[in-house]
């Protein structure tokens, strides 16, 4: 979907949260497929 981030930088912004706060609270919302994907396009996201 083209977003300017990755699992890495994902995963900086969270450890970088957890250093600087007690116990944070992430939440989500999790979308999967969305119209005219393909499962080509679908297992980029995954990648």
């Amino acid at each position: 979907m083209r977003r300017n981030y990755n699992k890495k930088t994902l995963k900086e912004v969270i450890e970088e949260i957890n250093k600087r706060r007690n116990y944070p609270s992430i939440g989500a919302d999790i979308i999967v497929g969305f119209p005219g994907e393909t499962e080509a396009d679908f297992q980029q996201t995954l990648d």
